[in-house]
């Protein structure tokens, strides 16, 4: 469907020069991972179109979502800031709810923390925190933040530790895979993640860490990671950690 160029100043109404195939074996496109609909009008005699695609997100919600929104905009109930309005805030909800699922709050964790690349996360930011981690779980990273902020100087305070690779050192020239799987049997919100972390690692040295996550109300948070080969969770570590800080002040 096209448009003619308008030598007034206001829009013609918008028309949609999308097509989208439907997979193999599915009645609609609504399970398609990626999605493109270019809502295109006139104005001034210049054409004016918009291109929207999405990230790959097989959620049929956002299919409709975004269906809703052009169809308002081909009965011309839309301005176009509306429209690019509503889509960027569209994309950014979906955005976050796709990162947000349990193995995707995993992979962004490894993403931003690598060492070896010299990227750290600051353990002792609460906001960045939040955003792999329970509220109950950044409360203790905060404490251990503080008190490794208070430790005498000459003195070990704190976790000794890289808790999130679950061990001190790692090669540094890493070639880092990491691999995500529900534990067995499953249950919910807990994962197995796999990793070397040195290149010459046989398969039966990797680390092997358990992630307990819990739906709070910006989605998926890590609330535990428990360290298999020591039979350990990092919040059990913390909790000994703080609680031997207090009798030691006693």
């Amino acid at each position: 469907m096209g448009c003619r160029a308008n030598g007034g100043d206001r829009p013609r109404k918008w028309a949609d020069w999308s097509f989208v195939p439907v997979l193999k074996g599915k009645k609609n496109y609504y399970h398609n991972p990626v999605y493109t609909r270019n809502p295109t009008t006139s104005y001034k005699g210049q054409l004016l179109k918009i291109n929207f695609t999405s990230n790959p997100n097989t959620d049929p919600k956002l299919k409709k979502e975004i269906d809703n929104i052009m169809k308002f905009s081909a009965l011309g109930r839309m301005r176009s800031t509306l429209i690019l309005t509503l889509l960027s805030s569209l994309v950014a909800a979906f955005a976050v709810a796709a990162e947000g699922s349990p193995e995707e709050v995993i992979r962004a964790l490894y993403k931003a923390h690598r060492p070896w690349e010299n990227k750290e996360l600051n353990l002792g930011n609460r906001a960045v925190l939040s955003r792999y981690f329970s509220p109950e779980l950044t409360k203790l990273f905060l404490k251990n933040a503080q008190l490794e902020r208070d430790c005498p100087k000459g003195d070990l305070c704190g976790l000794d530790f890289d808790p999130i690779l679950g061990a001190q050192d790692f090669d540094d020239h890493l070639n880092f895979k990491l691999r995500i799987t529900e534990v067995t049997p499953p249950q919910t919100g807990r994962f197995e993640a796999r990793f070397k972390l040195f290149n010459e690692e046989k398969p039966e040295q990797e680390q092997v860490l358990v992630f307990q996550l819990v739906q709070v109300k910006d989605g998926w948070r890590i609330d535990d990671i428990i360290y298999t080969k020591d039979n350990a969770s990092l919040k059990a570590v913390i909790t000994a950690i703080l609680d031997e800080a207090v009798h030691l002040k006693e």
